[in-house]
C-alpha cells in the first residue's frame, strides 16, 4: 500500500500543477464552478475529443503526410541506405521514437575503441540518390553537400515512374568533447540535425533538431519540431540541477489542439541524489528455517523533489491540480507506521489515507477559455468485490477517485467516461478506417471503456 501510495502522489505531482496550499486564495478549490449543467458538460467534454479528432484528420491532406508515409513504405523492403548506414540518423531516429537524450549516446558510442565522428558518419553517405522503379532500391547518382533522396511523392506518381519528392537531410552542426555522460564516450554531439520533404519542389514536412550541452556532455535544452504542411509537433526539454521541464504540444495553424508540459524543482545535483538513497531490508521465508533476506535500494524522493508543476489541455477542457507533496509525503509515511505498529487499525488508516488525500491533492477539470470549473475530483475508498472459481469471493479495497459537479452529484471516473461517448470513440474509428483504406494499414478500433475499465 505504500509504495502505491507514493506512486500515486508522485503521479499527481508530475503530471498536474503542483504547489503548496498554503493561502486560501491561491487554491483551486476557489475556482468557480461554470453555469452550465452536469449534461451540457459531459456533452462539451465529448465534442471537445471529436473536434480534436477532426483537427487531426485534416493532417492526412497535407502533402508532406502523404509523401512521407510513401518514403517510409519505399524502404521497408530494403532499408534507405542512408539511414542503415549513418549513426548520426539512428541516433535522431532513436531520440524521436524514445524522447531520452541517453539513447542518443548509445546510438553514437563507438563498436570499436574509438567513439563516433558526426560528421565522418555524415560525409560517409552525402550525396543524391534516386528511387530505382526496377530493383526498389535507392541508386547514388552524384555528390552533394547534403544527403538528397529522391522518390516517388505518392501512389500515382510511383505507377507513372515520377520521382516527385526530395528527402534532404542537411549537414549536422556538432559540439565537440570527448564527453563521458552516461559512462559513454563520444566526441561529438549533435547541436543542429535538420531535414524536409519536398513535394514538386514545395517543402510540405520538415524537422528540426536543437540541442545545447554541458562540458559533461549533459543536455540543458533539447527542442524537437516536425512541421507538416500547417500542422506543428512540438517537443521542448531544459534541464538544470534546480529544475527541469518538458512540454509538447500539437497546432494546427492558430489553434492549439493538445498541450501537455510539466516540470519540477529539487536538488538534482548527482551527489545529492545519491545521497537521497537508503536501505531496506526484507527477509522472505521459504519454509521452516529457510529464509533470504533482501536488500533494495530505495530513494528519499522528499531529498530531491521540492515542488512539481504542469498541465493537460485538449483544446477548451484543461486538467489543473495542486499538490503539497512535502506535507503528503511526511504524513502518508506516519500512518504506514502507525498501521504497522498496531497503533491504529488497517480501516482507520485507510480513511486516514483518504483524508490526508483530499488534504493535500486537488485536480479539477476546467474550461480553458473562461477557467470556469466542469468537476473537481474527491479520493474515496473504493470497493471490488472478486468472485473466484468454486464461489469463492473477496473483497478487494483501493483508493479511487470520484467526479462532484456543480449540482453535488457525484461520478466515478469509470461511469463518466462509460456512456455518452459514443461519438467521440465513432468518430475514432472512422479515422482509423480511412487510414487503413488510404495506406493499408491495419489499426484495430479502439477499446470502449466499461463498467470495469
Amino acid at each position: 500500500m505504500k509504495k502505491q501510495l507514493l506512486i500515486l502522489a508522485m503521479i499527481f505531482a508530475i503530471i498536474f500543477t503542483g504547489c503548496k496550499k498554503d493561502k486560501k486564495s491561491d487554491s483551486l478549490a476557489d475556482t468557480p464552478y461554470s453555469q452550465k449543467t452536469v449534461t451540457e458538460t459531459k456533452a462539451d467534454v465529448e465534442q471537445t475529443g471529436v473536434n480534436v479528432v477532426n483537427e487531426i484528420k485534416l493532417l492526412d491532406n497535407e502533402k508532406g503526410m502523404e509523401a512521407c508515409v510513401n518514403l517510409l513504405s519505399l524502404s521497408v523492403k530494403k532499408e534507405v541506405v542512408v539511414v542503415s548506414n549513418n549513426n548520426v540518423l539512428k541516433a535522431l531516429k532513436s531520440y524521436q521514437g524514445t524522447k531520452n537524450v541517453r539513447t542518443i549516446f548509445n546510438a553514437l558510442r563507438a563498436t570499436g575503441s574509438d567513439p563516433v565522428s558526426i560528421v565522418d558518419e555524415f560525409n560517409k553517405v552525402k550525396g543524391i540518390y534516386n528511387y530505382n522503379f526496377i530493383t526498389e532500391d535507392f541508386d547514388s547518382i552524384g555528390a552533394s553537400t547534403n544527403i538528397v533522396i529522391n522518390f516517388p511523392a505518392t501512389k500515382t506518381d510511383k505507377d507513372n515512374k515520377t520521382l516527385s519528392g526530395a528527402f534532404t537531410v542537411y549537414v549536422p552542426q556538432v559540439k565537440t568533447g570527448p564527453f563521458t555522460y552516461s559512462n559513454q564516450q563520444v566526441n561529438e554531439l549533435p547541436t543542429s540535425l535538420s531535414y524536409d520533404i519536398k513535394v514538386n519542389s514545395v517543402v510540405g514536412l520538415s524537422y528540426q533538431f536543437t540541442a545545447a550541452y554541458d562540458d559533461k556532455g549533459i543536455p540543458s535544452n533539447i527542442t524537437s519540431t516536425l512541421t507538416i504542411g500547417t500542422f506543428e509537433f512540438k517537443s521542448v526539454f531544459n534541464y538544470a540541477t534546480s529544475a527541469s521541464n518538458v512540454n509538447f504540444s500539437i497546432k494546427h495553424g492558430t489553434t492549439t489542439i493538445i498541450d501537455i508540459g510539466g516540470g519540477v524543482n529539487g536538488n538534482f545535483d548527482k551527489t545529492n541524489i545519491e545521497n537521497a538513497y537508503h536501505y531496506e531490508y526484507d527477509t522472505v521465508y521459504y519454509g521452516p528455517g529457510m529464509y533470504n533476506v533482501e536488500k533494495n535500494k530505495v530513494i528519499d524522493p522528499d531529498k530531491v523533489l521540492t515542488n512539481a508543476n504542469a498541465h493537460f489541455q485538449l483544446m477548451n477542457i484543461k486538467l489543473a491540480g495542486q499538490v503539497d507533496f512535502k506535507d503528503l509525503y511526511t504524513n502518508m509515511n506516519s500512518i504506514d507506521d502507525k498501521e504497522q505498529k498496531g497503533t491504529i487499525t488497517n480501516s482507520v488508516a485507510e480513511n486516514l489515507r483518504v483524508a490526508l488525500i483530499n488534504k493535500d491533492m486537488l485536480l479539477i477539470v476546467v474550461y480553458a477559455d473562461n477557467n470556469t470549473k466542469i468537476a473537481q475530483a474527491e479520493a474515496y475508498m473504493k470497493e471490488t468485490v472478486h468472485t473466484e472459481p468454486g464461489g469463492y469471493s473477496y473483497t478487494e479495497r483501493n483508493i479511487d477517485f470520484k467526479m462532484i459537479f456543480a449540482d453535488k452529484s457525484k461520478n466515478s471516473l469509470d461511469s463518466y467516461f462509460q456512456d455518452g461517448f459514443k461519438g467521440l470513440f465513432d468518430e475514432i474509428d472512422s479515422f482509423i478506417n480511412e487510414l487503413n483504406t488510404k495506406y493499408g494499414w491495419s489499426i484495430n478500433p479502439v477499446d470502449r471503456p466499461t463498467a470495469n475499465s
